[in-house]
C-alpha cells in the first residue's frame, strides 16, 4: 500500500488555569495557539489534499478551552468506590484560520461489591463540528480501538477510512466500558495487583454522519491491572464480538496509565 509522501509540522503554546470550587469539584480555563504546516505532493493521501484545499499549506488556530471535573474516588490509582465526571469544551475562535468546537463528556462509577470485588463503569461522548463556513479539521479527529476505548481491535483503527483504506477517525465518538475487578488467588489483600473481566462498546463517526448505535463495535475479555515500579500497567486479552471485514484486530494489548 503506497500512502504517498507528506510532511506535517505543528507548533503551539497555551496557558491553562484550574481552581477548586469544592472538596471534589474543580473548574479550569485556558487559551492557546496552534499552527500547522503541511507539505503535500501529487501522491499524498486524499485527506491531506482536502485539508490543503480547505485551509492552505499553513494554517493556525486560536483556541479557548474550559473544563469541569468532579472526583470522589477513594483512590486515583486503584479505586474501589466513587464517581468521576469530566466535561471539557474547546473552541477555535474566528481569529484563526479554523473555527470549530469540540466537547467531551465522561462519567465513571466505581461500586464496591463486598471487600474484594469492584465493578467499574465508564461512558464517554465526544462531538466536534465546524462553525460558519469552516469545515471540521481532520487533525482534530478522535479515534477508537485499543485500550481506553474498545479492546480487541487494533488501536485507532475503527470507524471511517479514506480512499487509501487508512483509518481517519471522526469528529464524533461514543465509548462505553464495564470492568469487574477481583483479586488474584493468594493476593486478596493486594489492591495494586488485580485481575478483571471487561465488556467494551464504541465507534467513531464523521461530522456528516449520525451516531448509529447499530454500528458500534463490541468486545469482551480478561486482563490484569498492576501498579508496577514504572507506573500503573494494564494488560488485556480481548475478543471482538462483531468484527466487520475492514476491522483490524489485536487480541493482546497493554498500556501504562490509570483507570479506563
Amino acid at each position: 500500500m503506497n500512502l504517498g509522501d507528506y510532511i506535517i509540522e505543528t507548533t503551539g503554546a497555551g496557558l491553562r488555569f484550574g481552581y477548586p470550587i469544592s472538596e471534589f469539584e474543580r473548574i479550569s480555563f485556558g487559551a492557546g495557539y496552534e499552527g500547522t504546516d503541511l507539505e503535500v505532493g501529487p501522491f499524498s493521501p486524499d485527506r491531506f489534499q482536502r485539508y490543503v484545499n480547505d485551509f492552505g499549506n499553513s494554517s493556525y488556530a486560536v483556541l479557548l478551552n474550559a473544563g469541569y471535573s468532579f472526583d470522589s474516588r477513594d483512590s486515583a490509582i486503584a479505586p474501589t468506590r466513587g464517581r468521576v465526571t469530566r466535561l471539557t469544551a474547546e473552541y477555535a475562535t474566528p481569529l484563526g484560520d479554523q473555527e470549530f468546537i469540540r466537547t467531551t463528556y465522561q462519567e465513571q462509577f466505581y461500586f464496591p461489591i463486598g471487600k474484594l470485588y469492584t465493578l467499574a463503569l465508564n461512558g464517554e461522548v465526544t462531538g466536534g463540528f465546524g462553525l460558519g463556513d469552516s469545515p471540521y479539521p481532520i487533525f482534530r479527529n478522535v479515534y477508537a480501538g485499543g485500550i481506553g476505548t474498545v479492546r480487541g481491535y487494533r488501536s485507532s483503527t475503527l470507524g471511517p477510512r479514506d480512499a487509501d483504506n487508512v483509518p481517519i477517525g471522526g469528529s464524533k465518538r461514543v465509548i462505553a466500558n464495564a470492568e469487574f475487578f477481583f483479586p488474584i488467588p493468594g493476593m486478596s489483600k493486594d489492591r495494586t495487583f488485580r485481575a478483571f473481566t471487561f465488556f467494551d462498546a464504541g465507534n467513531v463517526f464523521q461530522t456528516n454522519e449520525k451516531i448509529k448505535f447499530g454500528e458500534l463495535r463490541y468486545s469482551t475479555g480478561v486482563g490484569i491491572s498492576w501498579l508496577s515500579p514504572v507506573g500503573p500497567l494494564k494488560f488485556s486479552l480481548g475478543v471482538p464480538l462483531n468484527r466487520e471485514p475492514q476491522d483490524e484486530t489485536q487480541r493482546v494489548q497493554f498500556t501504562i496509565g490509570t483507570g479506563f
